[in-house]
């Protein structure tokens, strides 16, 4: 059985928590189209660099990771941020 994308949001927003200076900030908005999930993360402005890291390293880790789980249960996960 594939994992809930409520589970997935958790996921995202506690990996997402220990990059930043300000984890109650972190906000994911989630919407559902089919077998896709648009995750839409939020951070405060101050921690921006620290998700994007050096070169966009951070953020492509963790789209990544949600790119090998979407592989795993057939769903597509697709992750954007508001800057």
């Amino acid at each position: 059985m594939a994992p809930d994308p409520k589970d997935m949001r958790k996921l995202l927003i506690r990996m997402v928590r220990e990059l930043v200076d300000n984890p109650d900030a972190v906000t994911v908005e989630m919407t559902e189209s089919g077998t896709s999930v648009r995750l839409l993360l939020r951070v405060d402005p101050s921690d921006m660099g620290k998700i994007n890291g050096t070169r966009g390293r951070s953020l492509d880790s963790l789209r990544k990771i949600l790119d090998g789980l979407s592989a795993r249960e057939g769903r597509r996960y697709l992750l954007d941020i508001e800057e």
